[in-house]
């Protein structure tokens, strides 16, 4: 049996979920979720997993750095780190996409019906992560990316399925800030109000096309999108102002 480490926000803990099926794969032991903190979404996701109820003696401490070449031996480890790579996602895509799914109780009928509008329209999610990304640790960390990445981003959009249907979403943790947007590139737009972290994932998620920030939450609404093979998503080229960009982009992506 192996340890998984689960801290920070909803995007950074289904990467840890998803490594600990990586690491059951890999391994073909269990692995267990060590929770330092438990984000109030999480369990909001058909998400199966053994969670830490006891403590517990290791045998060694395993931190990210890199990609983790995991040995298929690896037992009674403890793995501490984010775990934000593509390649532990694409071998257990199949096994963890229904589990990425928000169960039936966290569905309210104002979710279910943006769903059905979002699934029946060419609807394109745009998001903007503020907060911590403009002042703070983030700053100094993250790329903070301008109105002309979105604008170029929906120009590339445009140009390749059209503009006529395009339905424009914009997603925040910031209102104040998407509220004051009121079209990009001429075409309308509609600021979402700020909801339940799993609820915005959820929301974005269904949408065809997606303009993903440097962040993970919105990755995963792009990656978690049953459109997300034959949709497009655009993403910023250089994620970090002083580290190269994760491993973290799909085949298909387009880059800017």
């Amino acid at each position: 049996m192996n340890y998984v480490q689960v801290f920070c926000g909803l995007g950074n803990q289904l990467f840890q979920y998803v490594f600990s099926r990586y690491l059951e794969k890999v391994t073909g032991k269990e692995s267990v979720l060590y929770f330092k903190e438990k984000s109030d979404s999480f369990d909001c996701f058909n998400l199966s997993y053994i969670p830490l109820d006891h403590g517990i003696t290791v045998n060694e401490i395993v931190y990210d750095n890199g990609f983790c070449n995991v040995e298929p031996s690896s037992d009674n480890k403890l793995y501490a780190g984010w775990w934000q790579n593509r390649d532990y996602l694409m071998p257990v895509l199949d096994r963890v996409i229904g589990d990425l799914t928000l169960k039936d109780q966290c569905i309210t009928p104002d979710l279910a019906k943006l769903e059905k509008e979002l699934m029946e329209s060419e609807s394109v999610a745009l998001h903007f992560r503020r907060t911590d990304y403009v002042t703070g640790d983030g700053a100094r960390m993250f790329v903070s990316l301008d109105m002309s990445y979105y604008e170029e981003a929906i120009s590339l959009i445009s140009e390749t399925i059209g503009s006529d249907n395009l339905k424009i979403y914009l997603f925040s943790d910031d209102f104040d800030y998407i509220s004051g947007i009121t079209d990009i590139c001429g075409i309308p737009v509609l600021p979402m109000p700020s909801r339940k972290a799993h609820e915005d994932m959820f929301l974005m998620s269904k949408c065809h096309h997606h303009v993903i920030a440097n962040s993970t939450f919105s990755w995963w609404g792009a990656v978690m999108s049953p459109y997300r093979d034959f949709g497009i998503t655009v993403a910023p080229d250089k994620w970090y102002l002083a580290m190269p960009s994760p491993n973290l982009y799909l085949d298909n992506w387009m880059k800017l």
